[in-house]
C-alpha cells in the first residue's frame, strides 16, 4: 500500500489542529486529567495540568518535555499512521 508510512519525529506535524487531535486522543486514553497527571508523573516534573487543552504538542524547545508526553505523542502519531493506512486500504 505504501512504503513510506510515518515520518521521523522531528518531521511530524505539530500544528494547532494536530495538537487538538492529540489532546482528544489523550482524553480518550486517560478519561480524566487526574489520571493523566498520575500516569505521567507530572508532579515530579512540576508539569501538573488542570486541563487537556494545556498539553502541548512536543515542539522543539531549549528545555525538555516530559518523557511520558513524548511517548504518548509517538503512540498518537502511530495511531494516525494506522488510521491513514486503513483509509488507503478501503479505497483499494
Amino acid at each position: 500500500m505504501d512504503n513510506e508510512l510515518g515520518n521521523p519525529p522531528e518531521n511530524t506535524c505539530m500544528c494547532d489542529s494536530c495538537q487538538a487531535a492529540f489532546q482528544k486522543w489523550l482524553l480518550k486514553k486517560y478519561a480524566t486529567i487526574d489520571n493523566l497527571n498520575r500516569e505521567w508523573g507530572t508532579i515530579f516534573w512540576s508539569q501538573t495540568y488542570s486541563g487537556f487543552e494545556q498539553i502541548p504538542a512536543p515542539k522543539p524547545t531549549p528545555g525538555s518535555h516530559n518523557p511520558s508526553l513524548l511517548l504518548d505523542w509517538r503512540r498518537f502519531s502511530s495511531d494516525l499512521i494506522v488510521e491513514f493506512q486503513d483509509v488507503q486500504m478501503d479505497i483499494v
